[in-house]
C-alpha cells in the first residue's frame, strides 16, 4: 500500500470536510428549513436562476357514484422564479492537511467555528427577505373564524403545530450544541455527557432506552424532533484531576452524577404505564421477550431535520407477519396482559403462531380446558338424531332443551355407540377430560367459523365402542368458555382440517 502524504491527503479534503460541515450546517439553520432550496430541485450554481412551480389551490368537489370526475385548474398557480445571488464562505488555512484529517478532534473544533457564521449569514439574509413581505387574510375588528384559520395556513405555507415543532426542535438543538461546546471547552474537567430523558408517561421508548447512556464530547444529542431530551456533564474524577495537575485530591469526595438507566427503570414501572408508553402491541412483544428496551432506538436522516433518534415500529423490531399478529392480539384486547396471560389468552397466542407455549403454560391451557367441561348453564335444543331418547323420565320431542353435555352423550354415546355399551354421563365426560389431560395427546388451534379453539386428539383406547373410531376428538371454544363437542370420528384428518383457518399444532406426536 502506498504511503499517505501531504499532497495525497490534500485529494481527500472536499469529501471529508465538506460532509462534516453539512452535518454542522444542517444543526445550525432555522429558517432556510421552511423555504425552498436548490437541492430540493436540482443542483444549480450561484447565479443560475430556480424557477420553482407553486401548483396554487385545488377544491374538494362532490363525486357521485358511476359520474365521472371533474378534472380543475388550480387557482393562484405561479412558476416562481429565484435567483441564486448569494455565496458566502469562511476561509481558513491547513498547512498539513493529511495530519489535521487524522485528527478528529482538529477537524471538529475547525469545522464547528467556521460554519455556524455561514449559517448565521444565510439566516440573516433570510430574515431580511422576510421584513419586504407583507400579506393579510381576515378582516380587522372581526372575529377569528374557522375559514380565517385555513386561510392564514396557506398564506404561511406550514401548520401552527408544525411550527412550534420546528421552534422547539431548533430552539433546543441550538441549546444542546451550545453546552457541548462549553464542555468541549472544558475537556480537561469534562470527559462526555450523559442522556437524560424526561421518563414520564409522555417520553417514548427511545428515548426511555438512550436515559444514562454515556456520551463522547464528538457526539451529538440528536434527539427527534420535539424532543426534551436533555445533556448531563460527566465530569473526571478527583483522582484525575489529581494525576493531571500534580495535586494530592484524595481526602474529597468522589460525586460523579448517579443516573439510573433508563432500560433498569423502565422494568420498574407499573404494568399500564409502560402500555402507554409501548403501546399494548409493542408491550406484549416486549414482554414476550421478543425484542429488548435498547432495540427500539433507530437513528435516521432527513432534509428536513438531519441525523436524529427514532422509534422503531414493531415492523421494523419483528417483521411484518409477527407484528400482525401482536396487533391482532392488542385488538383482541388480550395484549396488555402480556407476562399475566389467561389460559384464554394463551391459546390467542399459540393460534397466531406469536410463540411457543411452555410446558407450563400448555398445562395450565389443558386444566382450564378441563375444569371448563361442558357448559353448565347453557342448554341445547334436541335434534332428529337423538329424537325418542329417554333423559330424566322423559321421551324428548324435537323442540325441547337439555343440558349440552346430555346432548352430546346421547348423540355419541347412546344413539352412535362411539363408546363402550354401559358408558354414564359421568364416564363419557371422565374420558374427555383424560384425553385433555393426557400428555400424550395431540394438542391444537385454529379458527372455526372465524372463533378461536383448541382441540386434542388422543387414541380411543379402551373407551372405544363398537360404532367408534381410532381417536377421541375434543374441542374447546375460546369465545364460548366451555367444550363444544366430544366424540370419536371416523375420519380424524377431515376432522383436522374441515372449515379451519389458522391451523397449528401446539403439540404434535402423530399427524406428520
Amino acid at each position: 500500500m502506498a504511503n499517505i502524504t501531504t499532497t495525497t491527503a490534500a485529494a481527500f479534503i472536499p469529501e471529508i470536510w465538506a460532509q462534516k460541515a453539512l452535518e454542522v450546517l444542517r444543526s445550525n439553520v432555522v429558517l432556510a428549513k421552511l423555504v425552498t432550496k436548490d437541492t430540493d430541485v436540482a443542483t444549480f450554481q450561484v447565479g443560475d436562476v430556480l424557477h420553482i412551480p407553486y401548483p396554487g389551490t385545488f377544491t374538494a368537489q362532490d363525486k357521485s357514484a358511476n359520474t365521472a370526475v371533474t378534472l380543475q385548474t388550480p387557482s393562484g398557480g405561479a412558476d416562481l422564479s429565484v435567483t441564486l445571488n448569494k455565496h458566502k464562505e469562511v476561509s481558513f488555512l491547513i498547512e498539513d492537511p493529511a495530519r489535521a484529517q487524522a485528527n478528529q478532534d482538529l477537524m471538529d473544533r475547525y469545522i464547528n467555528s467556521a460554519v455556524p457564521a455561514i449559517a448565521e449569514a444565510i439566516e440573516n439574509d433570510l430574515f431580511a427577505l422576510y421584513a419586504g413581505l407583507s400579506g393579510s387574510v381576515g378582516t380587522s375588528g372581526t372575529d377569528i373564524t374557522a375559514a380565517t384559520i385555513r386561510s392564514a395556513r396557506k398564506a404561511l405555507g406550514t401548520t401552527l403545530s408544525r411550527a412550534l415543532r420546528i421552534a422547539r426542535t431548533e430552539t433546543l438543538r441550538a441549546h444542546r450544541e451550545a453546552t457541548r461546546a462549553s464542555y468541549q471547552a472544558n475537556s480537561d474537567l469534562v470527559d462526555g455527557w450523559i442522556w437524560h430523558s424526561a421518563l414520564g408517561e409522555r417520553t417514548c421508548a427511545a428515548c426511555w432506552a438512550m436515559h444514562g447512556t454515556f456520551h463522547t464530547l464528538d457526539e451529538r444529542l440528536d434527539d427527534h424532533p420535539n424532543g426534551r431530551c436533555a445533556m448531563v456533564p460527566a465530569t473526571r474524577s478527583w483522582a484525575e484531576l489529581g494525576r493531571k495537575y500534580g495535586l494530592d485530591f484524595g481526602d474529597v469526595e468522589e460525586t460523579p452524577p448517579k443516573i439510573t438507566l433508563g432500560v433498569d427503570l423502565f422494568e420498574r414501572l407499573p404494568v399500564e404505564t409502560q402500555i402507554k408508553i409501548l403501546g399494548p402491541a409493542k408491550y406484549a412483544a416486549w414482554e414476550d421477550g421478543k425484542f429488548a428496551l435498547g432495540d427500539v432506538v433507530g437513528r435516521k436522516r432527513s432534509r428536513e431535520w438531519g441525523t436524529h433518534r427514532y422509534e422503531k415500529s414493531l415492523v421494523e423490531l419483528l417483521g411484518a407477519e409477527k407484528a400482525k399478529g401482536y396487533t391482532r392480539l392488542a385488538l383482541m384486547g388480550a395484549a396488555k396482559n402480556a407476562g399475566q396471560y389467561s389460559a384464554d389468552d394463551l391459546i390467542r397466542v399459540a393460534g397466531l403462531g406469536l410463540r411457543e407455549l411452555t410446558h407450563g403454560e400448555l398445562e395450565r391451557v389443558a386444566r382450564h380446558v378441563a375444569n371448563a367441561g361442558f357448559s353448565s348453564t347453557e342448554m341445547m335444543r334436541v335434534r332428529t338424531s337423538i329424537r325418542g331418547q329417554v333423559w330424566d323420565g322423559k321421551k324428548l320431542e324435537i323442540g325441547d332443551t337439555i343440558p349440552t353435555d346430555v346432548g352430546h352423550y346421547l348423540k355419541h354415546v347412546v344413539v352412535n355407540q362411539e363408546w363402550p355399551d354401559g358408558t354414564t354421563l359421568e364416564d363419557y365426560k371422565r374420558s374427555l377430560e383424560e384425553v385433555i389431560l393426557d400428555q400424550d395427546s395431540d394438542v391444537f388451534v385454529s379458527r372455526y367459523n372465524d372463533a378461536w379453539q383448541i382441540g386434542f386428539v388422543r387414541g380411543s383406547r379402551d373407551w372405544r365402542g363398537s360404532n367408534g373410531g381410532d381417536f377421541i376428538f375434543v374441542e374447546y371454544k375460546v369465545q364460548y368458555g366451555y367444550l363444544v363437542t366430544g366424540y370419536q370420528p371416523e375420519d380424524v384428518i377431515i376432522q383436522l382440517t374441515k372449515k379451519r383457518e389458522s391451523f397449528r399444532w401446539i403439540r404434535n406426536k402423530r399427524f406428520h
